[in-house]
C-alpha cells in the first residue's frame, strides 16, 4: 500500500494505492493542518510501504507532513516535481520550473483514466486552470483565471461600499449586493470557463474529452453548457500512476 497526498492551495487529500485501485482516505483544509489532526484523520491507516506527496503553496505545510510521516511510519517522502516527461507523458511547457506541479500531475491522472485521444482538463481550485494533453501524450499547456472564492476576496477587498459573503447564485439578476456580487462571480466564472473550452474546441477538436476536477468543481458542476466527465481526484490518480510505476 502507497500513501499519497496532495497538498493544495487550500486543503490537502489524503489517498491510498494497492494495485490499481485508489481510495481517498482523507481531506484536511489547510488552516486546521496539524500533526494532531493527521493523526485523528488517518489513525485507521496501516504503515505504508512509501509514501508520495504533491505540494503547492506554503513550505511550512510540506515540511509539517513529512515531519509527521517520519514520525509516525519513520518514512521520509518522495516529494514528487514537474520533469520533462513521467509516466509516458512529455512535457512542451516552456518554463518548467514555473508549471504547477498539480497541473502536471492532473495531466497525468487524465491519462490514466482516459487511454486516448486529446484531453482538456479543468482543475478548479483556489485557481481555475483549463489545459490540454495532446493525443500523442504531450501536455501542451493552457489557461489561468482565478477562483470562485479568490475572485470574491478581489472584489469585496478593492471596492468601497461592497459587502457580501460567498453563497451560491439562484437566479442571475440579484436583489441585493450579495446576491448580486455571487451571481455576478458564478455567471462569470461558468461563462470564461465555457468561453475558454469552446475555443481550445475550435483549435483542437470539437469532440475532445472534457474532464472536471478540483476542490471547487462543485460550483461548476451541472452549470456549464459542456459535455464533461468529472474526475473528481486527478492529481492523486496522477501520482498514484508514479507510485505505481515508481517513477523516481
Amino acid at each position: 500500500m502507497k500513501l499519497l497526498i496532495d497538498i493544495g492551495n487550500s486543503r490537502s487529500k489524503f489517498g491510498l494505492c494497492n494495485d490499481q485501485n485508489l481510495t481517498l482516505a482523507a481531506a484536511i483544509e489547510n488552516h486546521q493542518l496539524s500533526s494532531e489532526e493527521l493523526d485523528a484523520c488517518l489513525s485507521a491507516i496501516d504503515h505504508p510501504e512509501s509514501a508520495w506527496v504533491s505540494s503547492v503553496g506554503e513550505s511550512s505545510r510540506l515540511e509539517l507532513v513529512r515531519e509527521w510521516l517520519m514520525s509516525r511510519f519513520d518514512l521520509d517522502a518522495y516529494v514528487v516535481r514537474v520533469e520533462q516527461s513521467a509516466a509516458g507523458i512529455r512535457n512542451d511547457y516552456k518554463d518548467v520550473d514555473q508549471l504547477g506541479v498539480d497541473r502536471w500531475l492532473a495531466a497525468i491522472g487524465a491519462r490514466a483514466v482516459c487511454a486516448a485521444g486529446d484531453i482538456i482538463i479543468i482543475d478548479a481550485g483556489t485557481a481555475v486552470t483549463i489545459d490540454w494533453l495532446d493525443r500523442e501524450d504531450v501536455f501542451q499547456g493552457g489557461v489561468i483565471i482565478p477562483g470562485y472564492e479568490l475572485m470574491h476576496r478581489a472584489l469585496v477587498g478593492n471596492t468601497a461600499g461592497i459587502e457580501s459573503r460567498v453563497a451560491g447564485a439562484r437566479q442571475i439578476i440579484g436583489k441585493t449586493t450579495r446576491e448580486c456580487v455571487n451571481s455576478g462571480l458564478s455567471y462569470g466564472l461558468r461563462g470564461a470557463v465555457e468561453r475558454i473550452v469552446t475555443e481550445m474546441q475550435y483549435l483542437i477538436d470539437s469532440s475532445i474529452t472534457v474532464l472536471l476536477t478540483g476542490g471547487s468543481s462543485g460550483r461548476l458542476q451541472d452549470q456549464l453548457n459542456l459535455e464533461y466527465r468529472v474526475e473528481p481526484n486527478l492529481v492523486l490518480t496522477g501520482l498514484a500512476a508514479l507510485a505505481q510505476g515508481d517513477h523516481r
